[in-house]
């Protein structure tokens, strides 16, 4: 991947936001971070409350991947 002029990421719905998550950790790792272009397919869920506590669904596990990827 070193060599390459570019380097595209895709995904699509949930493959979507891990397109999002995961772009910058590529772009650290590639000699040419401007080469990868990121494109998310459809990465957008209704942040839904769970039933019995009433807590926001997506959101925690948005935030719990983005803590696996070591992001902010």
């Amino acid at each position: 991947m070193d060599q390459a002029s570019k380097v595209m990421l895709t995904g699509g719905s949930a493959g979507g936001i891990a397109a999002f998550i995961w772009s910058n950790y590529l772009q650290s790792i590639i000699k040419n971070p401007d080469s990868v272009y990121t494109i998310p397919d459809s990465g957008i869920f209704i942040n839904s409350n769970t039933f019995k506590e009433n807590q926001p669904v997506i959101q925690q596990q948005i935030s719990t991947l983005m803590q696996i990827a070591q992001m902010t």
